[in-house]
């Protein structure tokens, strides 16, 4: 397993933001977790800060967007949130989803607040670092979750208006392009000028 991408470490300057603003939101809101005495951030992961924060011998996970100037679709803790809230009564393995904020004064950008779930993650994607017997229960258990995952029906899940129905890939295609247009428009605006 990779060190350089497991556990935590202080969080970095750039993704800091204030306890006190964050457990003042909580007692307002009256949000049932404990008032957060420690925050760390988690090493993996490339796209939304993630951080472990601890309050009154509790674990607790917060997801939130990075700050600055962000693509429209990108970085949607939002739709994170309504996805794993509506997989709480299936058999998909998904932790317990606490709140949602979408008020950026409060820590400066969007966030949510859900279970910490105790585990590895395995950064090579073969598991390489375990032996057979290990591996095979790992895949297993990989398999459960994409099969029960695939097994819901996401209208009953409540998320009939979850995006649009079509060929994703080609939607994400089309995206990339038109975010390539903006961009090369602005750089020759900007050489222009």
């Amino acid at each position: 397993m990779s060190n350089q991408f497991s556990g935590t470490k202080e969080v970095a300057e750039n993704l800091a933001f204030s306890l006190d603003n964050l457990n003042k939101y909580l007692l307002e809101k009256a949000i049932n977790i404990s008032l957060i005495s420690e925050c760390k951030q988690f090493k993996g992961g490339q796209s939304n800060p993630t951080y472990l924060l601890t309050g009154n011998g509790k674990n607790y996970v917060l997801r939130r967007k990075p700050p600055g100037k962000l693509l429209k679709s990108a970085h949607a803790v939002g739709r994170e949130y309504r996805v794993i809230s509506a997989l709480k009564d299936t058999p998909v393995p998904t932790p317990k989803t606490y709140h949602l904020c979408e008020d950026p004064k409060v820590i400066g950008t969007d966030f949510y607040i859900m279970e910490y779930c105790d585990g590895v993650i395995y950064w090579d994607p073969v598991a390489s670092e375990v032996n057979t017997e290990r591996r095979k229960g790992i895949f297993d258990q990989l398999n459960f979750g994409i099969s029960a995952l695939h097994s819901q029906n996401y209208k009953k899940l409540g998320l009939e208006d979850f995006g649009k129905e079509g060929n994703y890939i080609e939607d994400k295609s089309q995206d990339g392009q038109n975010n390539i247009l903006i961009l090369k428009r602005k750089l020759l605006t900007q050489c222009i000028n």
